[in-house]
């Protein structure tokens, strides 16, 4: 099986063919090595507003991801990106996706407190930096933050 029929079995992409997800939902890309980030924002997104439409376990997956899902038209709307992941770090990735597209947004999410690596996230590229961990409300006011912006 090749890398892309493997994604195209975790995207599953027939739930998408009944749905207009790139006029209805913010599309989302999660970028993290811990499954449980992944389980968390996939409970405390509101599934009648966004859809996680990938996930990448690492920076080199973090790109192909992105790249991927854009040919297949569903382009992230945002993309979750943690800092400290195995292959390649979270502001390697944002540095690759930004290159690849100058209009993603990408949202840090990291237990990385130190005010040095969100200044290195912002010049990265993020839009935005948010702490684990978080709450529901802390998380809804992040994105609504960027997709603002």
């Amino acid at each position: 099986m090749t890398e892309l029929e493997d994604m195209e079995l975790w995207l599953d992409l027939k739930k998408f063919k009944d749905k207009n997800v790139s006029n209805y939902y913010v599309k989302v890309l999660i970028v993290d090595d811990i499954e449980f980030m992944y389980e968390m924002l996939k409970e405390m997104l509101n599934p009648d507003k966004y859809v996680i439409v990938g996930r990448a376990d690492n920076g080199e997956e973090a790109l192909h991801t992105y790249k991927y899902l854009t040919e297949i038209n569903l382009r992230p709307d945002i993309v979750t990106m943690d800092i400290v992941m195995p292959n390649k770090s979270g502001i390697s990735a944002i540095k690759d996706i930004l290159r690849y597209d100058p209009e993603a947004v990408i949202l840090v999410i990291s237990a990385l407190t130190p005010y040095d690596i969100k200044v290195k996230a912002i010049k990265a590229g993020a839009k935005g930096y948010l702490t684990k961990p978080f709450n529901f409300d802390e998380l809804q006011a992040a994105f609504n933050k960027i997709l603002v912006e």
